[in-house]
Protein backbone atom coordinates (compact mmCIF):
# COMPACT_ATOMS: atom_id res chain seq x y z
CA UNK A 1 0.00 0.00 0.00
CA UNK A 2 1.08 3.42 -0.74
CA UNK A 3 2.37 5.83 2.48
CA UNK A 4 1.44 9.36 2.45
CA UNK A 5 5.31 9.98 2.53
CA UNK A 6 5.14 8.28 -1.13
CA UNK A 7 2.53 10.21 -2.70
CA UNK A 8 3.21 13.57 -1.52
CA UNK A 9 7.12 12.50 -2.41
CA UNK A 10 5.66 11.33 -6.08
CA UNK A 11 3.78 14.59 -6.17
CA UNK A 12 6.01 16.91 -5.82
CA UNK A 13 8.45 14.80 -8.58
CA UNK A 14 5.57 15.28 -11.01
CA UNK A 15 4.97 19.05 -10.28
CA UNK A 16 8.43 19.64 -10.31
CA UNK A 17 9.24 17.86 -13.91
CA UNK A 18 5.88 19.53 -15.21
CA UNK A 19 7.52 23.21 -14.24
CA UNK A 20 10.94 22.20 -15.81
CA UNK A 21 9.14 21.25 -18.77
CA UNK A 22 7.17 24.03 -19.00
CA UNK A 23 10.29 26.55 -18.87
CA UNK A 24 12.70 24.36 -20.77
CA UNK A 25 10.03 24.55 -24.00
CA UNK A 26 9.87 28.37 -23.13
CA UNK A 27 13.51 28.83 -23.67
CA UNK A 28 13.86 27.20 -27.09
CA UNK A 29 14.18 29.71 -30.02
CA UNK A 30 13.86 27.82 -32.72
CA UNK A 31 10.74 25.94 -32.61
CA UNK A 32 10.41 25.21 -35.90
CA UNK A 33 6.80 26.86 -36.68
CA UNK A 34 6.66 27.98 -40.00
CA UNK A 35 9.09 26.26 -42.31
CA UNK A 36 8.30 24.97 -45.58
CA UNK A 37 10.05 21.46 -45.42
CA UNK A 38 9.66 20.91 -41.73
CA UNK A 39 7.47 23.29 -39.69
CA UNK A 40 4.34 22.37 -37.68
CA UNK A 41 1.89 24.19 -39.89
CA UNK A 42 3.10 22.06 -42.88
CA UNK A 43 3.60 18.64 -40.29
CA UNK A 44 0.07 18.74 -39.31
CA UNK A 45 -1.21 18.87 -42.30
CA UNK A 46 1.20 15.98 -43.37
CA UNK A 47 2.42 18.45 -46.68
CA UNK A 48 6.30 18.23 -45.12
CA UNK A 49 9.19 17.12 -47.32
CA UNK A 50 10.12 13.94 -46.92
CA UNK A 51 11.67 12.61 -44.68
CA UNK A 52 10.01 14.75 -41.83
CA UNK A 53 6.58 13.95 -43.60
CA UNK A 54 7.08 9.97 -42.35
CA UNK A 55 7.31 10.90 -38.10
CA UNK A 56 3.51 11.17 -37.95
CA UNK A 57 2.55 10.36 -34.71
CA UNK A 58 2.62 14.31 -33.00
CA UNK A 59 1.06 15.42 -36.09
CA UNK A 60 -1.81 12.91 -35.58
CA UNK A 61 -2.19 13.82 -31.76
CA UNK A 62 -1.78 17.52 -32.44
CA UNK A 63 -4.57 17.33 -34.98
CA UNK A 64 -7.11 15.28 -32.86
CA UNK A 65 -6.19 16.70 -29.45
CA UNK A 66 -7.28 20.38 -32.03
CA UNK A 67 -10.25 19.16 -33.23
CA UNK A 68 -12.25 18.66 -30.28
CA UNK A 69 -11.44 22.53 -28.79
CA UNK A 70 -13.83 24.72 -28.90
CA UNK A 71 -13.81 27.41 -32.05
CA UNK A 72 -14.05 30.05 -29.13
CA UNK A 73 -11.37 28.67 -27.55
CA UNK A 74 -9.31 28.51 -30.63
CA UNK A 75 -9.51 31.85 -31.56
CA UNK A 76 -8.82 33.13 -28.18
CA UNK A 77 -5.45 31.28 -28.44
CA UNK A 78 -4.98 32.86 -32.28
CA UNK A 79 -5.47 36.55 -30.86
CA UNK A 80 -3.35 35.97 -27.62
CA UNK A 81 -0.07 34.10 -29.62
CA UNK A 82 -0.08 36.16 -32.36
CA UNK A 83 -0.25 39.68 -30.38
CA UNK A 84 2.92 37.47 -28.05
CA UNK A 85 4.96 36.73 -31.36
CA UNK A 86 4.17 40.92 -32.35
CA UNK A 87 6.06 41.13 -28.80
CA UNK A 88 9.50 42.09 -28.24
CA UNK A 89 12.03 40.52 -31.01
CA UNK A 90 10.85 37.58 -31.81
CA UNK A 91 8.98 37.92 -34.88
CA UNK A 92 11.85 40.46 -35.86
CA UNK A 93 14.05 37.69 -35.08
CA UNK A 94 12.24 34.87 -37.27
CA UNK A 95 11.70 37.46 -40.29
CA UNK A 96 15.42 38.46 -40.03
CA UNK A 97 15.69 34.70 -41.82
CA UNK A 98 12.77 35.31 -44.48
CA UNK A 99 10.79 39.00 -44.36
CA UNK A 100 6.94 38.44 -43.66
CA UNK A 101 7.47 34.42 -43.23
CA UNK A 102 5.29 35.12 -39.66
CA UNK A 103 2.14 36.15 -41.75
CA UNK A 104 1.98 32.49 -42.43
CA UNK A 105 1.01 31.80 -39.41
CA UNK A 106 -2.44 33.60 -39.37
CA UNK A 107 -5.04 31.07 -38.25
CA UNK A 108 -2.94 28.12 -37.42
CA UNK A 109 -1.90 29.44 -34.12
CA UNK A 110 -3.71 27.77 -32.06
CA UNK A 111 -2.42 24.26 -34.02
CA UNK A 112 0.65 25.50 -32.96
CA UNK A 113 -0.50 25.83 -29.66
CA UNK A 114 -1.66 22.26 -28.89
CA UNK A 115 1.69 21.13 -30.49
CA UNK A 116 4.01 23.12 -27.95
CA UNK A 117 1.10 21.26 -25.00
CA UNK A 118 2.47 17.87 -26.55
CA UNK A 119 6.48 18.85 -26.77
CA UNK A 120 5.78 19.84 -23.08
CA UNK A 121 4.03 16.96 -22.09
CA UNK A 122 6.59 14.46 -24.12
CA UNK A 123 9.44 16.10 -22.10
CA UNK A 124 7.88 15.70 -18.77
CA UNK A 125 7.41 11.70 -19.88
CA UNK A 126 11.00 11.86 -20.47
CA UNK A 127 12.07 12.93 -17.44
CA UNK A 128 9.26 10.15 -15.61
CA UNK A 129 10.89 7.61 -18.20
CA UNK A 130 14.75 8.98 -17.83
CA UNK A 131 13.88 8.54 -13.79
CA UNK A 132 12.48 4.63 -14.17
CA UNK A 133 15.49 4.06 -16.71
CA UNK A 134 17.73 5.05 -13.79
CA UNK A 135 15.78 2.93 -11.20
CA UNK A 136 15.97 -0.30 -13.91
CA UNK A 137 20.12 -0.09 -13.94
CA UNK A 138 20.63 1.31 -10.24
CA UNK A 139 19.07 1.13 -6.96
CA UNK A 140 19.87 4.53 -5.87
CA UNK A 141 18.24 6.23 -3.09
CA UNK A 142 14.77 7.57 -3.40
CA UNK A 143 15.84 10.71 -3.71
CA UNK A 144 18.23 10.71 -5.85
CA UNK A 145 16.32 8.34 -7.76
CA UNK A 146 13.56 11.39 -7.79
CA UNK A 147 15.89 14.25 -8.92
CA UNK A 148 18.69 12.90 -10.76
CA UNK A 149 16.61 13.15 -13.99
CA UNK A 150 16.98 16.68 -13.90
CA UNK A 151 20.36 16.29 -14.71
CA UNK A 152 19.41 16.18 -18.16
CA UNK A 153 18.15 19.83 -18.15
CA UNK A 154 22.31 20.52 -18.52
CA UNK A 155 22.44 18.57 -21.60
CA UNK A 156 18.92 19.49 -23.18
CA UNK A 157 20.42 23.45 -23.93
CA UNK A 158 23.37 21.56 -26.57
CA UNK A 159 20.37 20.61 -28.59
CA UNK A 160 19.29 23.59 -29.53
CA UNK A 161 21.23 24.98 -32.28
CA UNK A 162 18.81 24.36 -34.50
CA UNK A 163 15.18 24.01 -34.86
CA UNK A 164 13.32 21.64 -32.08
CA UNK A 165 11.38 19.30 -33.94
CA UNK A 166 7.68 18.57 -33.31
CA UNK A 167 8.77 15.25 -32.53
CA UNK A 168 11.95 15.12 -30.36
CA UNK A 169 10.59 15.28 -27.11
CA UNK A 170 8.18 12.56 -27.96
CA UNK A 171 11.68 10.36 -29.69
CA UNK A 172 13.50 11.39 -26.67
CA UNK A 173 10.29 9.79 -24.34
CA UNK A 174 9.40 7.04 -26.72
CA UNK A 175 13.37 5.25 -26.78
CA UNK A 176 14.48 6.38 -23.32
CA UNK A 177 10.72 4.34 -22.13
CA UNK A 178 11.86 1.51 -24.81
CA UNK A 179 15.34 1.34 -23.02
CA UNK A 180 13.75 1.19 -19.76
CA UNK A 181 11.62 -2.00 -20.71
CA UNK A 182 14.66 -4.13 -22.17
CA UNK A 183 16.15 -3.24 -19.13
CA UNK A 184 13.10 -4.55 -17.02
CA UNK A 185 12.29 -7.06 -19.97
CA UNK A 186 8.97 -6.37 -20.23
CA UNK A 187 8.32 -7.93 -23.74
CA UNK A 188 4.91 -7.31 -24.32
CA UNK A 189 4.84 -3.34 -23.20
CA UNK A 190 8.28 -3.35 -25.35
CA UNK A 191 5.96 -4.60 -28.66
CA UNK A 192 3.08 -2.50 -27.90
CA UNK A 193 5.63 0.62 -27.82
CA UNK A 194 7.92 -0.21 -31.03
CA UNK A 195 5.64 0.66 -33.71
CA UNK A 196 4.36 3.96 -31.71
CA UNK A 197 7.92 4.98 -31.66
CA UNK A 198 8.58 4.07 -35.40
CA UNK A 199 5.36 6.37 -36.07
CA UNK A 200 7.31 9.37 -34.67
CA UNK A 201 10.53 8.90 -35.95
CA UNK A 202 12.73 6.21 -37.51
CA UNK A 203 15.93 6.08 -35.22
CA UNK A 204 13.38 3.56 -33.08
CA UNK A 205 14.84 0.69 -35.47
CA UNK A 206 17.96 1.15 -32.88
CA UNK A 207 15.74 -0.36 -30.17
CA UNK A 208 15.89 -4.13 -32.22
CA UNK A 209 19.60 -3.44 -32.37
CA UNK A 210 19.76 -2.46 -28.52
CA UNK A 211 17.93 -5.79 -27.69
CA UNK A 212 19.94 -7.93 -30.47
CA UNK A 213 23.40 -6.52 -28.68
CA UNK A 214 22.32 -6.91 -25.34
CA UNK A 215 20.55 -10.23 -24.83
CA UNK A 216 23.22 -12.16 -27.56
CA UNK A 217 24.61 -15.36 -27.09
CA UNK A 218 22.79 -15.82 -23.55
CA UNK A 219 19.60 -17.21 -23.84
CA UNK A 220 17.31 -20.10 -25.60
CA UNK A 221 18.33 -19.42 -29.66
CA UNK A 222 14.94 -19.98 -30.79
CA UNK A 223 13.40 -17.41 -28.48
CA UNK A 224 16.11 -15.38 -29.24
CA UNK A 225 15.38 -15.66 -32.81
CA UNK A 226 11.81 -15.31 -32.98
CA UNK A 227 12.15 -12.40 -31.65
CA UNK A 228 14.33 -10.52 -33.94
CA UNK A 229 12.53 -11.57 -36.08
CA UNK A 230 9.30 -10.25 -35.04
CA UNK A 231 11.05 -7.06 -34.32
CA UNK A 232 12.41 -7.06 -38.14
CA UNK A 233 9.43 -7.22 -39.05
CA UNK A 234 7.34 -5.17 -37.08
CA UNK A 235 9.78 -2.39 -38.15
CA UNK A 236 9.73 -3.40 -42.00
CA UNK A 237 5.55 -2.74 -41.89
CA UNK A 238 5.83 0.61 -40.01
CA UNK A 239 8.50 2.14 -42.04
CA UNK A 240 7.41 0.63 -45.28
CA UNK A 241 3.77 1.83 -45.08
CA UNK A 242 5.17 5.50 -44.47
CA UNK A 243 7.71 5.50 -46.84
CA UNK A 244 4.58 4.29 -49.44
CA UNK A 245 1.78 6.36 -47.51
CA UNK A 246 4.35 9.56 -48.11
CA UNK A 247 6.07 9.00 -51.64
CA UNK A 248 4.30 11.97 -53.47
CA UNK A 249 5.43 14.34 -50.75
CA UNK A 250 8.40 16.77 -51.92
CA UNK A 251 12.13 15.51 -50.82
CA UNK A 252 14.08 12.17 -50.94
CA UNK A 253 13.89 9.28 -48.65
CA UNK A 254 17.20 11.08 -47.15
CA UNK A 255 19.30 13.85 -47.79
CA UNK A 256 22.95 13.60 -48.07
CA UNK A 257 25.35 16.13 -46.28
CA UNK A 258 28.84 14.13 -46.23
CA UNK A 259 30.56 17.26 -48.21
CA UNK A 260 29.34 20.04 -45.89
CA UNK A 261 30.28 17.83 -42.68
CA UNK A 262 33.75 17.18 -43.98
CA UNK A 263 34.24 20.90 -43.90
CA UNK A 264 32.71 21.39 -40.48
CA UNK A 265 34.61 18.31 -38.96
CA UNK A 266 37.58 19.58 -40.41
CA UNK A 267 36.63 23.15 -38.55
CA UNK A 268 38.52 23.99 -34.72
CA UNK A 269 35.59 26.21 -34.31
CA UNK A 270 33.02 23.45 -34.65
CA UNK A 271 33.95 21.86 -31.36
CA UNK A 272 33.66 25.42 -29.43
CA UNK A 273 30.35 26.66 -30.14
CA UNK A 274 28.60 29.04 -27.92
CA UNK A 275 25.40 30.88 -27.97
CA UNK A 276 23.40 33.41 -26.23
CA UNK A 277 19.21 32.91 -25.11
CA UNK A 278 17.60 34.22 -28.17
CA UNK A 279 14.06 35.74 -28.53
CA UNK A 280 11.94 32.82 -27.19
CA UNK A 281 8.40 32.60 -25.01
CA UNK A 282 10.01 33.41 -21.65
CA UNK A 283 12.13 36.24 -22.55
CA UNK A 284 10.75 37.71 -25.97
CA UNK A 285 14.04 39.67 -26.40
CA UNK A 286 16.61 37.03 -25.35
CA UNK A 287 19.09 36.64 -22.76
CA UNK A 288 22.84 37.19 -22.70
CA UNK A 289 23.41 34.27 -20.74
CA UNK A 290 25.86 32.10 -22.58
CA UNK A 291 25.69 28.19 -22.89
CA UNK A 292 27.55 25.52 -24.90
CA UNK A 293 26.32 23.99 -28.11
CA UNK A 294 26.38 20.91 -30.01
CA UNK A 295 29.78 19.48 -30.10
CA UNK A 296 31.64 21.70 -27.68
CA UNK A 297 34.72 19.93 -26.11
CA UNK A 298 34.57 22.13 -23.25
CA UNK A 299 30.98 20.45 -22.00
CA UNK A 300 31.41 16.78 -23.38
CA UNK A 301 35.06 16.50 -22.08
CA UNK A 302 34.02 16.00 -18.35
CA UNK A 303 30.89 13.84 -19.40
CA UNK A 304 33.27 11.71 -21.14
CA UNK A 305 35.30 11.65 -18.10
CA UNK A 306 32.70 10.45 -16.09
CA UNK A 307 31.96 7.58 -18.06
CA UNK A 308 35.11 6.82 -18.53
CA UNK A 309 35.75 6.82 -14.47
CA UNK A 310 32.24 4.48 -13.85
CA UNK A 311 33.28 2.38 -17.07
CA UNK A 312 34.07 -0.67 -15.41
CA UNK A 313 31.63 -0.85 -12.33
CA UNK A 314 28.89 0.27 -15.04
CA UNK A 315 26.18 -2.55 -15.44
CA UNK A 316 27.32 -4.80 -18.39
CA UNK A 317 23.11 -4.11 -19.88
CA UNK A 318 24.22 -0.63 -20.10
CA UNK A 319 28.06 -0.57 -21.48
CA UNK A 320 26.47 -2.62 -24.10
CA UNK A 321 23.74 -0.27 -25.19
CA UNK A 322 26.05 2.84 -26.03
CA UNK A 323 27.69 1.22 -28.73
CA UNK A 324 24.60 -0.43 -30.18
CA UNK A 325 22.97 3.32 -29.98
CA UNK A 326 25.80 5.61 -30.94
CA UNK A 327 27.90 4.13 -33.57
CA UNK A 328 24.98 3.97 -36.27
CA UNK A 329 24.34 7.23 -35.29
CA UNK A 330 27.34 8.94 -35.77
CA UNK A 331 27.54 7.23 -38.80
CA UNK A 332 23.87 8.26 -40.16
CA UNK A 333 24.75 12.19 -38.79
CA UNK A 334 27.85 12.33 -40.44
CA UNK A 335 26.59 10.97 -43.92
CA UNK A 336 22.76 12.14 -44.11
CA UNK A 337 22.57 15.01 -41.07
CA UNK A 338 24.12 17.85 -39.60
CA UNK A 339 27.71 16.72 -37.22
CA UNK A 340 27.33 20.03 -35.36
CA UNK A 341 23.24 19.25 -35.16
CA UNK A 342 23.41 16.95 -32.65
CA UNK A 343 19.72 16.63 -31.52
CA UNK A 344 19.71 14.08 -34.54
CA UNK A 345 21.53 11.92 -31.64
CA UNK A 346 18.96 12.60 -29.13
CA UNK A 347 18.34 8.85 -28.89
CA UNK A 348 21.45 8.49 -27.10
CA UNK A 349 21.46 11.16 -24.25
CA UNK A 350 19.43 8.49 -21.62
CA UNK A 351 22.61 6.35 -22.01
CA UNK A 352 24.76 8.67 -21.99
CA UNK A 353 23.38 10.39 -17.96
CA UNK A 354 22.97 7.07 -17.35
CA UNK A 355 26.58 5.72 -18.03
CA UNK A 356 28.14 9.43 -16.82
CA UNK A 357 26.08 8.83 -13.33
CA UNK A 358 27.55 5.28 -12.90
CA UNK A 359 30.47 6.34 -10.63
CA UNK A 360 27.92 7.59 -8.03
CA UNK A 361 25.44 4.61 -8.57
CA UNK A 362 25.38 1.20 -6.63
CA UNK A 363 24.30 -1.42 -9.48
CA UNK A 364 21.32 -2.89 -8.54
CA UNK A 365 22.02 -6.63 -7.34
CA UNK A 366 18.77 -8.66 -9.34
CA UNK A 367 17.46 -7.19 -12.67
CA UNK A 368 19.74 -5.85 -15.14
CA UNK A 369 22.50 -8.52 -15.11
CA UNK A 370 19.76 -11.16 -15.66
CA UNK A 371 19.96 -12.65 -19.20
CA UNK A 372 16.27 -14.34 -19.67
CA UNK A 373 14.80 -12.19 -22.52
CA UNK A 374 11.38 -12.39 -20.23
CA UNK A 375 7.64 -12.63 -21.11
Amino acid sequence: MISIYQKIRMSLVVVAYLLVSIFLNGLVQKPGLINPRYGVVVMTRFEANNPFARRVLVPLLTNAAHSVLPESLKQKIETRLGGIADEGDIRKHHDSYKPGRFEAMRGYWSIVAVAFGFNILMLFCFFLALRRFIGALYAPPPLAEDWLPLSAILFLPLYWGYSVFVYDYAALFLFTLGLSLLAERKMLWFYILLPIALLNKEPAVLLPLVFAATFFGKNDARKYTRHLILQGAICAVVLGTLVFIFRNNPGRVAEWHLARNIAFATDISTYFQFAAIGPCPLFPRGLPFIWPLGPNVIFWLPVLGLIALGWKKAPRFLKKMLPTIIIPLALLIFFLGYIDEIRASLEALPVIIALALSPFMKMRAVGTESVDIGR
